[in-house]
């Protein structure tokens, strides 16, 4: 397999286990808009398709439409985007083992 075979297979297990995630939890909270104005929690790189121009973010919850996130410079500001919209293969991997460690500490019956 050439590099960019194994990034591709790399992104697609990223983007199906997360899909997986999200169909077996609709809806996942990470942050309030409290916890970004108090905390500022890891923030990710976002890539508008249209205008090519990237901003920081803070995820809030992911839900069947999508990542619900907040404007790293006016968290007033809050976005739906999509995983494609994440900058890098980091930022999934990142998005990733938060929402595995966020679903370990959801309490099962």
């Amino acid at each position: 397999m050439t590099p960019r075979q194994k990034l591709e297979a790399l992104e697609q297990e990223i983007s199906n286990v997360i899909q997986e995630i999200r169909t077996s939890n609709p809806l996942i909270t990470l942050n309030t808009i409290e916890d970004v104005e108090d905390d500022a929690p890891d923030y990710y790189e976002v890539r508008n398709d249209m205008t090519g121009n990237v901003w920081d973010c803070h995820i809030l919850s992911i839900n069947a439409n999508g990542i619900v996130v907040a404007d790293a410079n006016d968290y007033k500001r809050i976005h739906t985007i999509g995983l494609s919209d994440l900058c890098s293969t980091m930022d999934r991997i990142n998005l990733l083992e938060t929402l595995q460690q966020k679903i370990n500490e959801i309490p099962r019956d």
